[in-house]
């Protein structure tokens, strides 16, 4: 996972750090995740599939999707707690939306404060047309 330049062994100092550090460096590093999924829907269809409150109570088991989707305001998936009261499962701020093609949030789940970044980007992909080799 991480290549042995990058990684010092237990005990020993890697340009004045510890392990911790050197291994943090090498993940902030790393390349973003990038997954490609293909939908046989217009993007119309698919991005009322993200944030319709249906659609998203039936993917987050029951949590409600809370935002005006504009960049600057909150993100929120909210549902009942371990006490029944509303709390939120994620959060976060929305950056991007250009209805239907592209919504950027960050998210981190709970209380957690460590802030992931998701970018949904939508494109309509002709019938027939090759792409990567497959038609």
């Amino acid at each position: 996972m991480f290549p042995p330049s990058k990684i010092a062994k237990v005990g020993q100092s890697a340009a004045g750090s510890n392990f911790n550090t050197v291994r943090f460096n090498a993940l902030a590093n790393r390349e973003p995740l990038k997954y490609v999924f293909y939908f046989a829907a217009s993007p119309e269809k698919v991005w009322e599939g993200f944030v319709s409150a249906e659609s998203n109570r039936v993917i987050f088991t029951g949590a409600e999707l809370k935002t005006d989707l504009k960049p600057g305001s909150s993100i929120e998936w909210v549902g009942p707690g371990p006490d029944g009261k509303p709390m939120a499962y994620v959060h976060g701020e929305v950056l991007q939306v250009d209805a239907p093609r592209l919504l950027q949030y960050t998210f981190a789940m709970g209380p957690n404060q460590k802030m992931s970044r998701a970018t949904i980007e939508l494109v309509s992909r002709k019938r027939g047309h090759a792409s990567n080799g497959r038609a």
